[in-house]
């Protein structure tokens, strides 16, 4: 693998190319805020054109895989994923839609080659988008954003299908399978049985997590069932939660979003993104008072995406069928969950998460603990109550 510097001077090079720029130098920037992503490391830096004085400023994203070989296999799909979003759908979805695609970050470079993994995007910190930092939970002004935002990133595979158009070389976005993903399903099973369980043994879900353990013997059918059973399938952003947003504010409200972080990319049926949003990024509170606006802001956003290209929502996915399905991925969105907040509280890290030998000792994590359990219930309770889950 590279240098950081060489790599650096590697991939300014090709962009400079690009933009057609001969005489270059570039200096490293300060970080803008608390900046978060497993499988990567970021580092602002300013590409300036020596010639006419225009300062280009790009946020470069490196493999950091080599520092905790245990995610190998989670990097090597990750990044490929993320290049072809961003060189192959980004682009196709400009043209045929009638779409800015404002939410994406321009692409300036990207390569996912094992031993060359990296992108240099635009760094939208300098065009006044920043991360929300009041809160683990997002409000119901930036759910509607992002919810608004991700209805056109589902409606584009819906606008494809009926355009009879197949993005080339799409197998690395093919849905994800225990076959494929075995390490993945790994993981998922082994903090399930950890952090639901064995933690809540003797509380109000215990039952709860047998039953929905029991279903996980197989765990094949487990992941595939919200993929064979859903009524249709979408390019999905995949890690929809709050460190993948970033939003520009005009007197301190939400006014647009930017997506990032296309690394869990893949077909999946459109009520996976738009649940695991509810179910990681939302307290219960917020939940319970807005869950049925934020399915309607959801689908109407879809519908409006879809008729301006001439598409009629109901006869390619209706809002009954979207609704089902969000009963439907509701076990597979829990399990990611419980796998999520495990890690984003700390009781697990990346190593331990793929390998028991580096498990973090949950006795020293108490307060995240009983927060970790505060948060789950939560989600349980307040999706019985809405009907998604029977369980």
């Amino acid at each position: 693998m590279n240098s950081p510097s060489i790599l650096i001077e590697k991939v300014l090079t090709r962009v400079a190319k690009k933009l057609n720029i001969e005489k270059w130098r570039y200096e490293l920037e300060n970080m803008s805020g608390n900046m978060v992503n497993y499988m990567g490391n970021l580092l602002p830096v300013a590409l300036i054109d020596k010639t006419s004085d225009v300062t280009i400023h790009l946020m470069i994203k490196t493999d950091s895989s080599a520092l905790v070989p245990a995610i190998e296999p989670f990097a090597n799909g990750a990044y490929k994923r993320e290049d072809y979003v961003y060189t192959t759908l980004v682009p196709l979805f400009k043209k045929i839609t009638n779409n800015s695609g404002d939410f994406f970050p321009e692409c300036y470079f990207a390569d996912s080659s094992e031993d060359n993994r990296v992108l240099a995007l635009q760094n939208m910190s300098v065009f006044g988008f920043e991360r929300h930092n009041k809160g683990r939970f997002l409000d119901k002004e930036h759910i509607i954003l992002i919810l608004e935002a991700v209805a056109k990133l589902h409606s584009f595979s819906l606008i494809l299908r009926e355009k009879n158009i197949e993005p080339p070389n799409n197998e690395v976005m093919e849905p994800f399978m225990t076959n494929k993903e075995p390490h993945y399903a790994y993981c998922l099973k082994r903090c399930f049985k950890k952090y639901g369980v064995d933690l809540f043994e003797g509380t109000q879900f215990e039952q709860f997590f047998k039953k929905m353990y029991s279903s996980m013997d197989d765990m094949t059918q487990f992941i595939e069932n919200s993929v064979k059973n859903a009524h249709t399938l979408v390019y999905g952003h995949g890690d929809i939660w709050k460190e993948n947003f970033l939003f520009k504010y005009i007197d301190n409200k939400p006014v647009q979003v930017c997506l990032l972080d296309y690394q869990l990319t893949h077909l999946m049926t459109p009520a996976r993104d738009v649940l695991f949003l509810l179910i990681n990024s939302t307290e219960s509170s917020v939940r319970r008072e807005h869950c049925q606006t934020f399915l309607s802001t959801y689908y109407k956003a879809l519908e409006m995406s879809l008729k301006a290209n001439g598409i009629d929502p109901s006869t390619v996915y209706s809002e009954e069928k979207f609704r089902d399905d969000i009963k439907l991925v509701f076990p597979t969105c829990l399990c990611i969950t419980i796998f999520s907040f495990a890690l984003w509280l700390g009781l697990e890290n990346l190593i331990s998460l793929v390998d028991t030998a580096g498990s973090v000792n949950v006795d020293t994590q108490k307060d995240n603990v009983e927060l970790f359990i505060k948060i789950i219930g939560d989600i349980i309770t307040d999706f019985r109550d809405f009907g998604t889950t029977s369980m």
